[in-house]
């Protein structure tokens, strides 16, 4: 008798999950791109500075 061999292969070709798009290309080799979805989903805060110390920190280079 013969042995069968059964190729498995993922049957979704691609996909957004979790903020990540993933896909298999033509060749069968996964990737996967992550962004953020909304304005400051990552959780980065604004950076203020006032004049002063602007000048402060400018003037200090020289």
């Amino acid at each position: 008798m013969g042995r069968q061999v059964e190729d498995c292969y993922q049957t979704v070709r691609s996909s957004i999950s979790w903020g990540c798009d993933w896909g298999y290309n033509e060749n069968g080799v996964y990737w996967e791109e992550c962004y953020c979805a909304e304005d400051s989903c990552n959780g980065s805060q604004s950076v203020r500075i006032s004049f002063p110390t602007l000048i402060t920190a400018f003037l200090s280079l020289f």
